[in-house]
């Protein structure tokens, strides 16, 4: 395979196979197009045709009254709202629908203009049958004491990310840390793992040995590092006590989920562990229980 020298450096792979035959696709209408896609669905089968079908799609939640307000993380103001509907003096539990913690919604007026002005847009923060709580930026001022209805928004950030990720994925990687990396994950190069087995004084002392097995090879792994396995078998316990030791080693770490909520938990079992803070990036941490950890905020 062609090889790119760099004025003296060691020879870099080239644009890696896989990506030369999507860079074409991947600049930068892929993930906009999906976006373009999505946001089309939504406001297609959305709000903005019928408000009663889009509850039933799962899109919307009408009859909606605002029963509390507290303040959260980071300067959040969290709204619980239920529905109008009650039984015995109990509130009905919410429609079927497709919400989730962390998407983004807007709150309108149960029964304005399909395109009227939003009263405000959050993120939902909990969910349980009979109510739904959203975390603002901004309280509403006027429309709170009315019947409300909450609309599901597609989540720009998300695409954003990706569409920037692949770009820069697109183009190649010649040097710096993630160059090795690449060339790996795209099966250039066999990952390289050190040829003595890392051992390691754990900071959990309830390891089995199975997970004490997947520390020392991730441990042992300069490149790439797969640990996997069923629900319940102690993954995340296990993933803490990596990111513990190579803290240790003076590594700095970045963990990724497919959640915030994943995140969080991570964070919780880091906490336990002495002079750990936690640094918020984002607008703020969605598990309740880590309101009781020093947070700082780095923007």
């Amino acid at each position: 395979m062609k090889k790119i020298n760099r004025k003296g450096s060691p020879l870099s792979p080239s644009l890696p196979p896989l990506t030369r035959l999507l860079a074409p696709n991947l600049t930068p209408g892929l993930a906009l197009g999906i976006q373009e896609a999505e946001i089309s669905a939504s406001i297609t089968s959305g709000a903005s045709r019928n408000l009663d079908t889009a509850q039933k799609r799962g899109s919307a939640i009408l009859n909606l009254k605002c029963v509390d307000a507290q303040t959260g993380l980071m300067g959040k103001t969290l709204l619980e709202f239920q529905s109008t509907k009650t039984e015995n003096s109990n509130a009905l539990p919410l429609p079927p629908h497709k919400f989730g913690t962390h998407d983004v919604v807007v709150l309108r007026p149960n029964k304005a203009d399909l395109g009227s002005p939003a009263l405000g847009q959050g993120v939902v923060y909990r969910l349980k049958d009979s109510s739904i709580t959203v975390a603002f930026d901004d309280v509403p001022e006027d429309g709170l004491n009315s019947p409300l209805r909450l609309e599901k928004l597609t989540n720009e950030v998300t695409y954003r990310r990706m569409k920037d990720a692949l770009i820069q994925l697109s183009k190649g990687v010649h040097k710096g840390p993630a160059s090795d990396l690449i060339s790996v994950l795209f099966g250039e190069r066999a990952p390289t793992v050190a040829k003595k087995e890392v051992t390691f004084s754990p900071f959990n002392k309830n390891l089995d040995h199975s997970q004490k097995d997947a520390i020392s090879k991730a441990l042992s792994s300069k490149n790439v590092f797969l640990l996997h396995g069923p629900p319940g078998t102690g993954i995340t316990t296990t993933v803490v006590e990596i990111i513990l030791q190579e803290v240790k080693r003076g590594s700095k770490i970045l963990a990724c989920a497919a959640s915030n909520i994943a995140v969080d938990n991570i964070v919780e079992r880091l906490a336990r562990q002495r002079y750990f803070t936690a640094y918020i990036f984002e607008e703020f941490l969605f598990y309740q229980n880590l309101s009781s950890i020093k947070i700082n905020r780095r923007c």
